[in-house]
């Protein structure tokens, strides 16, 4: 089963996955390539476990990858049986910003469902 993959345009437009990809290119170009390369395959891919999946409780889905000392994470969930929401996504710089991350990903995926 291929799946379909779409970012979420929440309410605030910190949490555009788009503009977050944006801000990482210019942060880190070889990672951001390996980012979005990687949620390319996604599309073509009926196997979404692996190095760079962790399935957090709530039904988010963490996405992350490593360049050096920075640490892409973008955060989803699943939304339907064939389609992978990207809700937000940072560089982690903490474990405190990881779980405000990981909570604001939550509150995205109720939105997304109401």
């Amino acid at each position: 089963m291929l799946y379909e993959v779409e970012m979420y345009q929440g309410n605030n437009d910190n949490d555009n996955v788009n503009k977050y990809l944006d801000n990482l290119n210019q942060l880190d170009e070889d990672l951001w390539k390996r980012v979005t390369e990687y949620l390319r395959m996604i599309k073509d891919s009926q196997n979404h476990t692996g190095k760079y999946w962790e399935y957090i409780k709530g039904g988010i889905i963490e996405i992350k990858h490593r360049s050096g000392n920075i640490r892409s994470r973008i955060y989803g969930c699943f939304n339907g049986k064939q389609k992978i929401m990207l809700l937000n996504g940072s560089i982690k710089t903490g474990k405190k910003q990881q779980q405000k991350d990981i909570k604001r990903a939550r509150v995205l995926k109720i939105e997304l469902n109401q």
